[in-house]
C-alpha cells in the first residue's frame, strides 16, 4: 500500500485516533488538502442507519457521512486500508443527495 493520500483510502489519525475516508479527487490531496469524511463502528450506529451512514461491505466499519471536513493531506499519514470503488460511489452519492436539492 502507498504512503501517498489518494481517494478511497482509510487513514488513523494521530493522537486523537480516529479515522477517516478520503473522498477528494487525488489532484486536491496531491496540492496538500484533502477531503475526508469519518468513519466509524456500523455496529454503534445501527439505530441510526440512514441516507449518511455508509456501511463498509464485509466490514463492522462505515461511513458517518455528515462528518465531512478538511485537512492537510501530510495529517492523514500512511493508510490503515481502502474501500471499494462500490463503497466510495456510495458515500458520494449520500453526500451529493444530501446537499442537492
Amino acid at each position: 500500500m502507498s504512503d501517498r493520500v489518494r481517494r478511497g483510502g482509510v487513514h488513523r489519525v494521530q493522537p486523537v485516533a480516529r479515522e477517516f475516508l478520503v473522498i477528494s479527487i487525488d489532484t486536491l490531496n496531491d496540492s496538500g488538502t484533502a477531503i475526508v469524511v469519518e468513519v466509524g463502528d456500523a455496529r454503534a450506529w445501527s439505530d441510526y442507519r440512514n441516507l449518511l451512514v455508509v456501511p463498509f461491505g464485509g466490514s463492522d466499519r462505515c461511513a458517518l457521512a455528515w462528518r465531512v471536513n478538511y485537512m492537510r493531506a501530510d495529517r492523514l499519514g500512511r493508510p490503515i486500508d481502502t474501500v471499494d470503488a462500490d463503497t466510495l460511489a456510495r458515500v458520494v452519492a449520500a453526500l451529493t443527495a444530501a446537499v442537492e436539492p
